[in-house]
């Protein structure tokens, strides 16, 4: 029964992620290339930390990220990894008062220093 809740539920989100990314709703994105250990590792390289938090989700775009929060001190950084390449895609400060849009905004203000 538990096979089948859940076969039922992969068959919701996938037809809620076609609605979401304008795909078809049979199209689903390419697994993850890396697993979610890599991912880890590859953060954790990037800050110099240690991670606390880590998730997957998908983007608009259908592109899957991991999203893996790296506290290094007494700073939580936040580390999006390509699913795909493995390939860091931001890194920022990540403070949790505050909400993506500031996470954002910061990511974009740095790749103004290029």
């Amino acid at each position: 029964m538990a096979g089948l809740l859940g076969a039922a539920a992969m068959a919701s989100a996938g037809a809620a992620f076609g609605q979401a990314t304008g795909k078809p709703p049979g199209e689903a994105p390419a697994p993850a290339r890396i697993t979610m250990e890599q991912a880890i590792a590859t953060a954790e390289q990037q800050v110099g930390g240690k991670a606390v938090k880590t998730e997957m989700e998908r983007r608009r775009d259908g592109a899957s990220i991991f999203k893996v929060k790296v506290l290094q001190g007494n700073q939580t950084h936040k580390v999006l990894v390509d699913a795909q390449t493995g390939q860091v895609v931001r890194s920022v400060l990540d403070d949790e008062d505050d909400d993506d849009r500031r996470d954002r905004r910061v990511a974009h203000d740095d790749d103004d220093d290029d």
